[in-house]
């Protein structure tokens, strides 16, 4: 989902993965078979990568060069917290962020933002709703 054409999709199997892009344009994700898969490790290529988390639990998230997206779905009431998991490499290299669910929250540190838009290979970082009711974001000064 997204504006990227995959070349490539990595899948996760089971806990734990390890989700790695190549250069081309990939799309990652943790969801296999109506599962889906936590602590799990993204990492984007060099190419416009999407990466679809299906739940709030994973490792760390890499978008890698690129304009990279990162879908959020989930069960309603999800939150998916990057102040909590701190630290660079929580969360890098992602120009866009698209809660996809419905009530679901988005928790970012002002330090995130920055470092996202610093980060970032078009100067940019969009975080939206996509339509969807009850979505909410939070920021903090976490820095």
């Amino acid at each position: 989902i997204g504006i990227n054409a995959p070349t490539i999709g990595a899948i996760a199997s089971s806990t734990g993965d390890s989700l790695v892009g190549d250069a081309g344009n990939n799309t990652l994700s943790n969801m296999n078979s109506g599962t889906a898969y936590g602590d799990i490790a993204f990492r984007g290529g060099a190419g416009n990568d999407v990466i679809n988390l299906h739940n709030s639990s994973y490792r760390n998230i890499d978008g890698g060069a690129g304009n990279d997206i990162l879908n959020f779905f989930s069960t309603p009431g999800d939150t998916l917290d990057f102040v909590s998991m701190r630290g660079a490499e929580a969360l890098s290299g992602i120009e866009q962020i698209i809660m996809r669910g419905t009530n679901q929250t988005l928790t970012l540190g002002l330090d995130d933002i920055f470092r996202l838009l610093q980060e970032s290979s078009n100067g940019t970082l969009i975080l939206s709703a996509n339509g969807d009711t009850g979505n909410r974001l939070l920021i903090e000064n976490n820095g």
